[in-house]
């Protein structure tokens, strides 16, 4: 029987305790681990397979508790992850009344030397993800951190060949199973338990997040522009699938999961949370939290320019009608207060014109990004870099480059480097550009 680690027959798994192993001195999941970390070819489980009395017919239990085993493991990143290809077999014999159980023929995606010189770049790109967290931080803040770093730094593998946590945190590209695996990964480094879920009819894979008493689904993938063929934003992450309940995910299209044990999120203390359509990092400053939301009131959004035809002169509306506000916005996670901050007049023309005239063309979308570097939020508008210092409000100027008739999309800081790109429209490919900002 052959049979390949992904979503679809993760989500059949039936987890066996490995108190149906009394008897054995090596909980069965920590043997088949020890024995792939050795590049084992075959591991043997004749002594599991005796003790749990497995006859010719278990075959698929066989397999599902290796696929586990496997899936809940984001270090096993060295096996083979292209999905063409099989992984291994379940083989079984009986001779009398001795039965043997073993996994067969074993591929993997390196050797045991490539592995061994991979573990410490795999550590070092574990180390720069848990550089989002602090240790003042509540799990709620971490989960949220890593979260957003994971989204940041890794594009959707369209060619589904990469589906690990070494894919996602070192190559910064992924399938689904690949962002789960690197999420619960940083996240048991932290200390916050979590799962992976998985959907056998959507053939997709996601985590649940455990916050207090309490399970909530967050979906890394989906939460990606590079997602569905979207182009990759720099500075850009959705929130819309960060920590809902079982009746807040199921109604975001998502449906049939399985988890170990069979876990339950029932809480809807975030399903309305204030997050939900915040597309950009959600950035710590001191006790509270910045983000950047399109105002819904601005004269541009949403069609709200057609209230303003016959109220003003063609002269007023021609140069009303096409702006765009954006609120930054500050949230104290301990009591949900909300409050904004400081308000971006910018807007985003898609024809690349200047002009005020009722052929104008523009994006009915904001594209501020926000970072944060030395306490201050840093943040674009369509035409320049500023930062924002929210102790006092103040707001300085860092850079206003020449754009040769585009617009910066979005920022990312990485230690004393900001990174901007530049785009006639948001599909375009980036350009990118770096500026120096250490202080």
């Amino acid at each position: 029987m052959k049979f390949r680690v992904f979503a679809a027959t993760f989500a059949a798994v039936l987890t066996l305790s490995s108190a149906a192993f009394a008897k054995t001195d090596v909980p069965i999941e920590d043997y088949i681990i020890s024995q792939l970390k050795n590049f084992e070819e075959t591991i043997d489980l004749s002594e599991y397979a005796e003790e749990a009395g497995w006859g010719k017919n278990d075959m698929k239990t066989v397999s599902k508790i290796f696929v586990s085993t496997v899936s809940a493991s984001p270090e096993i990143y060295f096996l083979n992850n292209d999905e063409t290809k099989s992984l291994g077999s379940i083989s079984f014999q009986q001779h009398g009344a001795n039965i043997n159980y073993s996994v067969t023929d074993i591929s993997y995606s390196m050797t045991r030397e490539e592995y061994e010189k991979s573990q410490a770049v795999f550590n070092d790109a574990v180390d720069t993800a848990l550089e989002a967290v602090t240790d003042d931080m509540s799990d709620f803040e971490k989960a949220l951190a890593l979260h957003d770093y994971i989204v940041l730094n890794t594009s959707y593998d369209h060619t589904l060949k990469k589906s690990t946590s070494y894919n996602a945190l070192v190559e910064h590209e992924a399938v689904c199973q690949g962002y789960a695996e690197a999420y619960v990964y940083l996240l048991n480094k932290v200390g916050i338990k979590s799962l992976i879920a998985t959907s056998a009819s959507m053939n997709h894979a996601w985590v649940l997040v455990k916050l207090g008493d309490f399970y909530y689904h967050v979906d890394p993938t989906w939460d990606d522009p590079s997602m569905l063929g979207k182009t990759d934003m720099l500075g850009h992450v959705s929130h819309e699938y960060f920590l809902l309940s079982d009746e807040g995910i199921r109604a975001k299209k998502h449906n049939g999961w399985t988890t170990e044990s069979s876990v339950a999120a029932p809480s809807v203390k975030y399903d309305k949370a204030v997050w939900r359509n915040v597309d950009t990092e959600i950035v710590p400053v001191g006790d509270l939290l910045y983000f950047a939301e399109l105002d819904e009131n601005s004269p541009g959004h949403n069609g709200n320019y057609k209230n303003l035809r016959g109220k003003l002169s063609s002269a007023e509306f021609n140069k009303t009608f096409y702006k765009m506000y954006t609120d930054i916005k500050s949230y104290d996670p301990s009591n949900g207060a909300l409050k904004t901050v400081h308000t971006i007049d910018s807007t985003w023309f898609t024809d690349g014109s200047e002009t005020t005239n009722d052929s104008k063309s523009w994006t009915d979308a904001t594209y501020v990004s926000l970072a944060s570097y030395n306490d201050k939020i840093y943040f674009n508008t369509a035409k320049g870099i500023y930062s924002l210092d929210p102790s006092d409000g103040t707001v300085k100027t860092i850079a206003e480059p020449t754009l040769d008739g585009k617009y910066i999309f979005g920022i990312k800081i990485s230690g004393d480097t900001l990174t901007l790109t530049l785009k006639t429209r948001a599909g375009d490919a980036d350009t990118l550009r770096t500026i120096d900002i250490k202080e």
